[in-house]
């Protein structure tokens, strides 16, 4: 009888510890609340690293000819002289500053969404987001490496541009769908949707910009990106304690919130 009852407990053990196994891979391991206001750090460092490096490439520009207006972003990133696609020559002798920005705030962008990504339950359109936030930093390295001249870089170029802005955008309304269904503040999620609108709909308008509008329009297709970055970084940061210790539970999004 005692040997019965020994292997019965034996056999209680071996599947009690077979359950906590299952149950503690079943279990996300949530984020501290270190990596989680360091991830909302690198938001703001990346957006701000990027208005930086862009004032300090323009402002060594010949001449302080560079119109913010009249001028693409890309055009900060020619380190030689070359002729772009409509004729125009460009020579950015700080093109190394914009062109480091871009990698970091791309760098950035993909730890922070690496950090901040929802455990393996999360819904599909929280795991798009995830996609298009890697996206985003994929494309503004392909802008970094490849420039718009001479004309043969000008293909990729275009291809990272809009893989990064498109991307980026994109990101933006579906984090905004995402602080809606978690019912955060209703100003913070259409803060989103609105600037992934603005956004995108400014891109589109860049392949008919009126002429000396160029930089402008095409800056309200970036910079949406760059400013829902560092509001977002900063809702991340200031709730990152109720973030961290529900991660493992509901969606990162609230925290944005």
């Amino acid at each position: 009888m005692k040997v019965n009852t020994a292997v019965a407990n034996a056999g209680s053990v071996d599947l009690a510890r077979e359950a906590a196994k299952k149950g503690s891979a079943m279990t996300p391991t949530p984020i501290s609340r270190t990596a989680t206001r360091n991830a909302g750090l690198a938001l703001i460092v990346a957006a701000i690293l990027f208005f930086l490096g862009e004032a300090i490439t323009a402002a060594a520009w010949p001449h302080g000819s560079y119109s913010y207006m009249g001028d693409v972003i890309s055009d900060l990133g020619a380190t030689s002289r070359a002729k772009t696609n409509d004729g125009k020559w460009i020579h950015s002798p700080a093109g190394w500053v914009i062109n480091a920005a871009w990698v970091i705030n791309g760098a950035l962008t993909f730890t922070a969404a690496i950090v901040l990504r929802r455990h393996p339950r999360a819904s599909r359109l929280s795991r798009w987001v995830f996609g298009l936030a890697v996206a985003y930093g994929f494309g503004l390295c392909v802008v970094a490496i490849f420039h718009n001249a001479p004309t043969w870089m000008l293909p990729y170029h275009t291809v990272g541009a809009m893989i990064g802005m498109g991307g980026g955008n994109a990101a933006l309304i579906l984090v905004g769908l995402l602080l809606r269904a978690e019912k955060a503040p209703s100003v913070t999620s259409r803060f989103f949707i609105v600037a992934g609108i603005i956004g995108f709909i400014s891109l589109l308008l860049t392949f008919a910009a009126p002429e000396g509008y160029i930089g402008l329009i095409e800056r309200c297709a970036a910079y949406s990106v760059l400013i829902a970055q560092i509001v977002g970084g900063a809702n991340i940061c200031r709730n990152a304690k109720q973030l961290s210790a529900r991660h493992s539970v509901r969606s990162t999004a609230p925290a944005l919130g």
